[in-house]
């Protein structure tokens, strides 16, 4: 066995540290165990299977996009969902991001190789290796700092899931392009303007990814800003209701004080002349009426509160409304 192919394929492979990384840092609050409790024997499972995935290609002579890196890859995918406090689609999206990300750094891989290496097959050579590296390292730096906040918001706030279940086709569709421009041979991509076209072709790749990433998020601020938008216009129409009732409360009230002052002076009336009889019969008169047409509700010890509350359930009364 080549020990420096075997060197080159483990770091080849363990490309996908930092596309862990990646995951792990900006969405460390959604984690169901804190990172720090598993990182320490996670990684150094991942460069396990990373030597392993390396060992298996040299021993096979399978190079590039070998079944034991997929298998590494089908991996980390399944420890996402197990990992991962979140709806499956939202896990499903941060994967498939994470994996078109990563195919960008091996495409580039490639294009590097095959111009330094026209008449190669596709190799994982140092060089191509340390530009993927060079390219997973910034994302991940930048995905952990300028885009955290903006992923964890949109995870926090857009919780419609029919977009969901189409956010995550965008990367993947534009992953498998970066996978079908694999070149199987570089003397290949030199002939005629392919390799000019190849470049053009995955910057613009690039392009519509980073394009369709910002249109994403401006779409998931509009469509939470828009249901904010509702919920508070539904608050003002509650409040608007409420006014409205204490309002008929006031006047209701205003009403019987009127009343109230009617029936004083009638009783003052009865009482002035000495007709005990007729003073005794108004107010048995009037008591079967304040029984008749009122009840005492009691819903909670806040007044005002009570009171609308009463009055709508007077009005419920009146009407054989339970």
């Amino acid at each position: 066995m080549n020990i420096s192919l075997f060197l080159s394929d483990i770091w080849a492979t363990a490309i996908v540290i930092p596309g862990i990384l990646m995951c792990i840092i900006p969405l460390r609050s959604k984690f169901r165990i804190p990172p720090s409790h598993f990182l320490p024997w996670f990684i150094p499972l991942v460069l396990v299977l990373c030597v392993l995935s390396a060992y298996i290609e040299c021993r096979t002579g399978s190079l590039g996009n070998s079944l034991t890196f997929f298998i590494l890859l089908a991996f980390l995918c399944g420890s996402s969902f197990v990992a991962l406090n979140l709806p499956p689609l939202k896990t499903l999206y941060i994967i498939s991001l994470a994996l078109t990300v990563m195919s960008f750094g091996g495409i580039s891989c490639y294009v590097v190789d095959g111009y330094f290496y026209p008449k190669i097959s596709p190799l994982n050579g140092n060089l191509g290796i340390m530009v993927q590296w060079i390219f997973s390292l910034i994302i991940m730096i930048l995905a952990s700092t300028v885009f955290a906040r903006k992923i964890l918001w949109i995870l926090d706030n857009l919780h419609l899931k029919r977009i969901w279940s189409l956010a995550w086709l965008t990367p993947a569709v534009i992953s498998l392009v970066n996978v079908m421009m694999v070149p199987k041979n570089y003397a290949n991509i030199h002939v005629g303007r392919i390799y000019s076209v190849m470049i053009l072709i995955i910057s613009v790749n690039f392009l519509v990814f980073i394009i369709s990433q910002f249109m994403f998020f401006i779409i998931a601020r509009s469509t939470v800003e828009h249901y904010e938008d509702l919920n508070a216009i539904q608050l003002l129409n509650i409040q608007a209701s409420q006014y409205e009732a204490l309002r008929d409360y006031i006047e209701y009230t205003r009403r019987i004080r009127h009343d109230f002052k009617h029936t004083i002076r009638t009783l003052s009336a009865y009482a002035s002349a000495k007709d005990y009889d007729a003073l005794c019969n108004y107010i048995a008169q009037y008591d079967r009426e304040i029984q008749s047409e009122n009840k005492q509700y009691f819903f909670c010890e806040h007044s005002s509160t009570n009171a609308v509350l009463s009055y709508y359930a007077s009005i419920a009364d009146k009407y054989n409304i339970r």
